[in-house]
């Protein structure tokens, strides 16, 4: 005999937290969609906990997900933004899919049914307290299970890629000069204005301490919103445009102040360490300009950078040592600058920050229109 005494319902709720961190990735230009093996009313309900606004045709259920070909599903994955009751292969399709559109795929799971897609995925997050083999095959293990924590690794991660970005664009321009000045000398049939000792003392001695501090720029740039696009590539179409942007003017303007001066009969060495001066000290001016890639240096302190600070002070003391110790001027084959000398020294580093930023303008243009 049975008697009804009530009903028990289950519920496992979201974490009040991955409301706001959902929000954040969505202004971050990350699409966010929900892959699950659970009924398509419990996929619905959970979107709308978390304020996902989802149309009928933004879902997709797992067999109808089988019956549809490659083609059609690759017609609707642009917005689709729930796949209820689908398989492990339905997951593993629909992440290669998307890669095949040439995004980047994360992808969450705790579960052995999860294993494949996390393994299929370019990022496979699992969570601390999933399954062995679903760690096994994952990039990232979330020991929290917290979505915030994928959130705060993507701002990171962002701000590492950016800084490296900087570096590789300052250290390039750099051997833009080197190219130019050498290069266009032995075309030109003239002496070098370098010497070896010169281009090393540079490179390794004078911008070695600054460029290092761009591992401790910190969200200068803002870089979690917006709608710029982050490619695999570190070295990209705007990499190269700003590469050229600050090395192509300074290298020119050198070697044609070069020219001139061996053509109006200055002392060649007094030529010579003009240009090893301002080859050398102008890096210590354009770093404040590429802290930022994207704002234009009066929107931002240039100046809030302490290890930028010691290092750019580090490296004109050394430019310093080079142009006027008689220890370093034996070794570099240098002779002491007068003061107006010293003054188109500072000039030419003064007109590279207003190429950099005349770059930079062009190329902020450029993300408008496109």
């Amino acid at each position: 005999h049975l008697r009804f005494l009530g009903t028990i319902s289950f519920r496992d709720p979201v974490r009040p937290e991955v409301k706001d961190a959902l929000a954040k990735v969505t202004q971050a230009g990350i699409r966010t969609g929900i892959v699950t093996g659970d009924h398509r009313g419990t996929a619905e309900a959970v979107a709308q906990e978390l304020g996902m606004h989802v149309d009928r045709d933004q879902v997709i259920e797992g067999a109808e997900l089988d019956t549809l070909s490659d083609a059609a599903l690759q017609e609707r994955l642009p917005i689709v933004k729930i796949i209820s009751r689908v398989s492990p292969e339905g997951k593993v399709r629909v992440a290669k899919l998307f890669q095949e559109f040439g995004q980047v795929v994360a992808m969450t799971g705790d579960g052995l049914n999860d294993a494949a897609s996390l393994k299929q995925a370019d990022i496979g997050v699992a969570m601390g307290s999933g399954t062995a083999i679903a760690k096994d095959v994952s990039d990232l293990i979330l020991l929290d299970d917290n979505f915030s924590t994928i959130v705060a690794a993507i701002e990171e991660g962002r701000r590492i890629s950016e800084n490296i970005r900087k570096v590789i664009v300052y250290l390039f321009a750099s051997l833009f000069d080197e190219l130019i000045l050498i290069g266009g000398a032995l075309l030109a049939g003239i002496a070098l204005p370098l010497n070896a000792l010169q281009i090393l003392f540079v490179n390794f001695i004078v911008e070695s301490f600054h460029a290092t501090s761009f591992a401790f720029e910190d969200h200068i740039d803002y870089l979690f919103y917006g709608k710029r696009r982050f490619t695999r590539h570190l070295f990209d179409k705007e990499m190269a445009f700003l590469t050229f942007a600050i090395g192509l003017p300074s290298s020119i303007l050198l070697f044609v102040l070069y020219a001139v001066f061996l053509r109006q009969g200055i002392d060649p060495m007094m030529a010579k360490t003009f240009i090893f001066a301002a080859f050398g000290s102008y890096s210590l001016f354009v770093i404040f300009s590429v802290r930022s890639l994207r704002k234009p240096i009066w929107a931002y302190n240039p100046f809030e950078n302490p290890v930028l600070m010691l290092g750019v002070f580090a490296g004109l003391g050394a430019m310093l040592a080079a142009v006027y110790w008689p220890f370093l001027q034996n070794i570099l084959g240098t002779v002491a600058l007068p003061l107006p000398w010293l003054a188109g020294v500072f000039a030419v580093g003064i007109a590279n920050i207003i190429a950099i930023e005349a770059g930079k303008w062009v190329l902020r243009k450029w993300r408008l229109n496109g």
